[in-house]
């Protein structure tokens, strides 16, 4: 079996750095989710968070502009990296980058999610073991899912 690396950038950017809709909120409530996942993160399984910050890189004299512009407006969350740091940070020919952090970082999917699982399953036994966990079978919904699938693979 191959070993996949399944991870998730966290920020609230657009891919020309401008901010999104919601995006420091949603940055918020996800690092607080991430914060619940992680306490459930042991020696024996893969960490949550991969790296606490993550970076954009700049090949265009139109994405320098767009990143410098990130780090003028956001200096809490990014911070400008010229191309000469760039290359002696990470070895690379580029025009310059950002540094995102503040909350912005990388995570390890899977573990994510099976501290979020062991979170909610936590959360279950603290009010007495009045909720129960199942996995159901809906055919309805399978065949409204087929139909869709149907109807988008026809367009």
């Amino acid at each position: 079996m191959n070993n996949i690396l399944i991870i998730s950038l966290i920020h609230p950017f657009s891919p020309r750095g401008k901010l999104i809709h919601f995006g420091l909120p949603a940055l918020d409530h996800s690092n607080h989710l991430i914060q619940m996942a992680t306490k459930h993160n042991t020696p024996h399984h893969n960490q949550c968070i991969v790296r606490p910050h993550l970076y954009r890189v700049s090949l265009n004299a139109k994405n320098v502009n767009q990143l410098q512009h990130t780090a003028q407006n956001y200096p809490d969350l990014a911070s400008w990296m010229s191309k000469e740091e760039m290359h002696d940070k990470f070895g690379i020919d580029s025009l310059g980058g950002i540094e995102l952090g503040n909350g912005c970082k990388v995570i390890h999917v899977p573990s994510y999610l099976r501290g979020l699982w062991e979170e909610c399953q936590e959360k279950a036994t603290e009010v007495d073991g009045l909720i129960k966990w199942e996995l159901i079978h809906i055919p309805s919904c399978e065949t409204e899912v087929a139909r869709d699938s149907q109807q988008h693979r026809e367009h």
